[in-house]
């Protein structure tokens, strides 16, 4: 991305569609619970139809309303995404935000001309001129020498912000085609359904996943996210507990919303005693070797606090919860790509993955997990 174009973003049109698409998963969350109260409901019950007939209507209308579901959840998901990348939380990747780019972008182009040097957009880099005579003086060469350091200076500081708007234009890129997933994958809250038969694409990608599960533990040492891939392959379907003090100890983006939680409970008015606060989304980030291998595992999760307020002390733990399926849109995961000395040696398409679901080769489960008591004085 050119220097220049980052200067001159339109942040506020980003915001608006943000805003305007976790509209439009509201309004289908409202479709959906008419559709429910109205039609399938009552079809449903069987106080008016019976027989083969009714079954099929009710199976029909069942489908309209996890069409309906999902797209709410999709639409959400990508109101929430845009809004992360135009000022929150970024790609979840580290890369930053829109909004802390531009202003740094805005704060380096004033020292670069307090300086009185430009940028040329063409090519990113920082440009200067001097008037002098045909042979400078040794001072004056001297300042000529410093002055050309410091635009080079200056032009690996244009150039790493622009790399950076780069990544996050790249995460945006990839990540839109798949928040509203494909004909497979696209009803994402009918994942029980095993009703195909494995073919031999199918059990190649479940050899290269029990190979990436390998990977994961023995070269890079992610043993919790290998863990829960073998458990996804094993196809048992079974609950799965982790430790979510590890998950606490080793996240910072997950212990910054469990701090938000606590300080909410703490200003809040609610009586004295035992509480239980709401499921809220939180993710690993991916800044350290130890996030990597939650993020690999979980990346997006839920928390709640549960515990007692009494005198000025907040006595708690953390409850954490996900469902560990893949392709689905709404989490909007990139695919399995990994390259050694120029060659694709993992090239796995997430609907490929959640196919193994579908034929009953793997199966998703759910994730749950508990800290140890903790206390918070406020």
């Amino acid at each position: 991305m050119k220097f220049g174009a980052i200067l001159r973003l339109k942040l506020h049109t980003l915001q608006e569609a943000a805003d305007d698409w976790a509209s439009v998963g509201t309004s289908m969350n409202t479709a959906a619970g008419d559709f429910t109260a109205d039609v399938a409901s009552p079809i449903g019950s069987k106080a008016y139809w019976e027989g083969e007939d009714a079954d099929e209507a009710s199976a029909t209308c069942t489908g309209i309303r996890l069409d309906l579901e999902a797209v709410a959840k999709e639409a959400k998901t990508l109101g929430r995404y845009l809004a992360d990348i135009v000022s929150g939380a970024g790609d979840g990747l580290g890369n930053g935000n829109l909004t802390d780019l531009q202003r740094d972008a805005h704060d380096l182009l004033a020292e670069i001309a307090g300086e009185g040097m430009t940028v040329d957009e063409d090519d990113n880099t920082v440009r200067w001129a001097a008037v002098t005579g045909p042979d400078p003086s040794p001072e004056a060469q001297k300042q000529l020498d410093e002055m050309g350091r410091k635009a080079d200076r200056f032009t690996v500081r244009v150039k790493d912000l622009c790399a950076k708007a780069d990544t996050l234009d790249a995460s945006l890129a990839a990540a839109l085609p798949i928040m509203f997933g494909t004909k497979d994958t696209f009803r994402t809250e009918n994942r029980q359904v095993t009703d195909g038969e494995a073919g031999l694409e199918d059990r190649w990608t479940e050899a290269q996943m029990a190979a990436v599960s390998k990977m994961m533990r023995h070269k890079y040492g992610y043993d919790d996210a290998a863990d829960l891939l073998d458990h996804f392959l094993k196809g048992g379907g079974e609950p799965y507990e982790i430790d979510a003090d590890d998950l606490l100890a080793d996240c910072p983006p997950f212990q910054k919303d469990v701090k938000t939680s606590l300080a909410q409970v703490a200003a809040s008015d609610q009586p004295e005693g035992s509480f239980t606060t709401e499921w809220a989304p939180s993710d690993s980030g991916f800044e350290s070797e130890a996030q990597r291998n939650w993020y690999y595992g979980l990346y997006h999760f839920q928390y709640r606090l549960v515990g007692t307020k009494q005198d000025g002390e907040i006595d708690y733990h953390v409850e954490v919860q996900k469902r560990y399926d893949w392709g689905t849109p709404s989490e909007h995961r990139g695919d399995l790509e990994k390259s050694l000395a120029g060659y694709d040696v993992v090239d796995i398409e997430q609907a490929d993955v959640a196919e193994l679901n579908r034929v009953g080769l793997a199966q998703d489960f759910d994730v749950h997990g508990s800290t140890g008591a903790q206390t918070s004085r406020y």
